[in-house]
Protein backbone atom coordinates (compact mmCIF):
# COMPACT_ATOMS: atom_id res chain seq x y z
CA UNK A 1 0.00 0.00 0.00
CA UNK A 2 1.49 3.22 -0.48
CA UNK A 3 1.84 6.65 1.50
CA UNK A 4 -0.49 8.30 -0.48
CA UNK A 5 -3.54 6.02 -0.30
CA UNK A 6 -2.99 6.36 3.58
CA UNK A 7 -2.90 9.99 4.12
CA UNK A 8 -5.60 12.18 2.77
CA UNK A 9 -4.30 14.01 -0.86
CA UNK A 10 -4.80 17.48 1.13
CA UNK A 11 -2.23 16.31 3.82
CA UNK A 12 -0.24 14.57 1.40
CA UNK A 13 -0.16 17.57 -0.64
CA UNK A 14 0.57 20.09 2.51
CA UNK A 15 3.59 17.91 3.83
CA UNK A 16 5.14 17.98 -0.45
CA UNK A 17 4.69 21.84 0.06
CA UNK A 18 6.58 21.75 3.27
CA UNK A 19 9.75 20.35 1.92
CA UNK A 20 9.52 22.93 -1.11
CA UNK A 21 12.13 25.60 -0.62
CA UNK A 22 11.09 29.35 -1.56
CA UNK A 23 13.79 31.53 -2.14
CA UNK A 24 14.82 34.98 -4.13
CA UNK A 25 16.19 33.64 -7.41
CA UNK A 26 19.95 34.03 -8.57
CA UNK A 27 21.66 34.05 -12.07
CA UNK A 28 22.31 30.00 -11.82
CA UNK A 29 18.41 29.74 -11.70
CA UNK A 30 18.42 31.43 -15.37
CA UNK A 31 17.98 28.43 -17.60
CA UNK A 32 15.99 26.88 -15.30
CA UNK A 33 13.78 29.20 -15.19
CA UNK A 34 13.74 30.04 -18.84
CA UNK A 35 12.25 26.83 -19.42
CA UNK A 36 9.89 26.92 -17.40
CA UNK A 37 9.16 30.17 -19.08
CA UNK A 38 8.52 28.06 -22.07
CA UNK A 39 6.62 25.46 -20.36
CA UNK A 40 4.41 28.56 -19.55
CA UNK A 41 4.11 29.66 -23.26
CA UNK A 42 3.37 25.83 -24.52
CA UNK A 43 0.40 25.78 -21.80
CA UNK A 44 -0.73 29.30 -23.28
CA UNK A 45 -0.22 28.79 -26.76
CA UNK A 46 -3.30 28.00 -27.21
CA UNK A 47 -5.11 31.01 -25.18
CA UNK A 48 -2.99 33.40 -26.35
CA UNK A 49 -2.69 34.23 -30.14
CA UNK A 50 0.62 34.96 -31.99
CA UNK A 51 2.88 34.12 -29.29
CA UNK A 52 6.65 34.18 -30.01
CA UNK A 53 7.42 30.72 -28.82
CA UNK A 54 10.90 30.66 -28.26
CA UNK A 55 10.91 34.13 -26.51
CA UNK A 56 11.47 32.75 -23.28
CA UNK A 57 14.80 31.22 -24.75
CA UNK A 58 16.34 34.21 -26.90
CA UNK A 59 17.95 37.37 -26.14
CA UNK A 60 14.43 39.31 -25.26
CA UNK A 61 13.53 36.61 -22.76
CA UNK A 62 17.10 36.14 -21.73
CA UNK A 63 17.43 39.76 -21.18
CA UNK A 64 14.27 39.76 -18.81
CA UNK A 65 15.14 37.50 -16.31
CA UNK A 66 18.38 38.87 -16.06
CA UNK A 67 16.78 42.05 -15.15
CA UNK A 68 14.49 40.21 -12.64
CA UNK A 69 17.32 38.56 -10.87
CA UNK A 70 19.61 41.33 -10.84
CA UNK A 71 18.78 44.59 -11.75
CA UNK A 72 15.10 45.78 -11.83
CA UNK A 73 11.84 43.87 -10.01
CA UNK A 74 12.11 40.53 -8.18
CA UNK A 75 12.08 36.84 -9.38
CA UNK A 76 11.22 34.16 -6.74
CA UNK A 77 11.53 29.96 -7.34
CA UNK A 78 10.04 27.47 -5.93
CA UNK A 79 12.88 24.21 -5.54
CA UNK A 80 12.58 20.91 -4.45
CA UNK A 81 16.23 19.01 -3.69
CA UNK A 82 18.26 21.48 -6.08
CA UNK A 83 15.47 21.34 -9.46
CA UNK A 84 13.32 24.75 -9.77
CA UNK A 85 10.19 23.43 -10.02
CA UNK A 86 8.37 27.18 -10.14
CA UNK A 87 9.10 30.55 -10.28
CA UNK A 88 7.23 34.03 -10.19
CA UNK A 89 8.10 37.18 -11.55
CA UNK A 90 7.09 40.78 -10.39
CA UNK A 91 8.26 44.41 -10.56
CA UNK A 92 7.31 47.99 -9.07
CA UNK A 93 5.80 50.04 -11.45
CA UNK A 94 6.60 53.75 -9.67
CA UNK A 95 6.06 55.66 -13.07
CA UNK A 96 2.71 55.15 -13.45
CA UNK A 97 1.50 58.95 -12.91
CA UNK A 98 -2.12 58.36 -13.17
CA UNK A 99 -2.66 56.42 -10.21
CA UNK A 100 -1.59 58.05 -6.53
CA UNK A 101 -0.08 54.46 -5.19
CA UNK A 102 2.64 53.02 -6.20
CA UNK A 103 1.67 49.48 -7.85
CA UNK A 104 3.24 46.01 -8.53
CA UNK A 105 3.03 43.63 -10.78
CA UNK A 106 2.75 39.89 -10.86
CA UNK A 107 3.70 39.16 -14.34
CA UNK A 108 4.44 35.48 -14.32
CA UNK A 109 4.10 32.77 -12.41
CA UNK A 110 4.69 29.05 -13.27
CA UNK A 111 4.26 25.90 -11.41
CA UNK A 112 5.51 22.41 -12.88
CA UNK A 113 2.10 20.23 -13.37
CA UNK A 114 2.85 17.40 -10.89
CA UNK A 115 3.51 19.96 -8.07
CA UNK A 116 0.46 22.02 -8.80
CA UNK A 117 -2.18 21.94 -6.24
CA UNK A 118 0.43 22.01 -3.15
CA UNK A 119 -0.03 25.78 -2.23
CA UNK A 120 3.59 26.50 -3.72
CA UNK A 121 1.78 28.89 -6.28
CA UNK A 122 0.54 30.87 -3.24
CA UNK A 123 3.49 30.49 -1.54
CA UNK A 124 5.69 31.69 -4.40
CA UNK A 125 2.80 34.73 -4.41
CA UNK A 126 3.08 35.64 -0.47
CA UNK A 127 7.05 36.08 -0.91
CA UNK A 128 6.00 38.92 -4.14
CA UNK A 129 3.25 40.43 -1.91
CA UNK A 130 6.35 40.93 1.10
CA UNK A 131 8.90 41.73 -1.60
CA UNK A 132 5.86 44.74 -3.14
CA UNK A 133 5.13 45.91 -0.16
CA UNK A 134 9.02 46.01 0.99
CA UNK A 135 9.34 48.03 -1.92
CA UNK A 136 6.64 50.65 -1.17
CA UNK A 137 3.88 48.95 -3.29
CA UNK A 138 0.39 49.62 -1.82
CA UNK A 139 -1.45 47.55 -4.57
CA UNK A 140 -0.64 44.65 -6.84
CA UNK A 141 -2.47 43.83 -10.25
CA UNK A 142 -1.95 40.93 -13.19
CA UNK A 143 -3.27 40.53 -16.13
CA UNK A 144 -4.43 36.72 -17.12
CA UNK A 145 -5.89 35.97 -19.94
CA UNK A 146 -9.67 35.72 -20.03
CA UNK A 147 -9.76 31.73 -21.32
CA UNK A 148 -7.01 30.63 -18.12
CA UNK A 149 -9.72 30.26 -16.25
CA UNK A 150 -7.57 28.51 -13.62
CA UNK A 151 -5.30 30.94 -13.50
CA UNK A 152 -7.98 33.59 -12.35
CA UNK A 153 -9.54 31.22 -10.10
CA UNK A 154 -5.99 30.81 -8.14
CA UNK A 155 -5.55 34.69 -8.25
CA UNK A 156 -8.77 35.12 -6.54
CA UNK A 157 -8.28 32.89 -4.34
CA UNK A 158 -5.03 35.27 -3.50
CA UNK A 159 -7.15 38.46 -3.01
CA UNK A 160 -7.48 40.12 -6.29
CA UNK A 161 -10.47 41.05 -7.68
CA UNK A 162 -11.29 42.58 -10.90
CA UNK A 163 -10.32 46.03 -12.15
CA UNK A 164 -10.01 46.48 -15.60
CA UNK A 165 -11.03 44.98 -18.95
CA UNK A 166 -8.30 44.83 -21.71
CA UNK A 167 -9.78 44.20 -25.23
CA UNK A 168 -8.01 43.46 -28.21
CA UNK A 169 -8.89 43.48 -31.96
CA UNK A 170 -7.11 41.89 -35.04
CA UNK A 171 -6.80 45.06 -37.71
CA UNK A 172 -7.25 43.87 -41.06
Amino acid sequence: MSFAKLVPQNTLNRRLSLMITIRKANIGDLKPIQNLSYKLFRNDEGRISNLVMDWSQGPEGEKYFTDRIENRGVCFVAEDDGEVVGYITGEVKKDISWRSVHISELENIFIEEKYRHQSIGRRLFEELKNWSKENGAQKMTVSPSIPNTSAIEFYKSVGFEPYSLELEMEIE
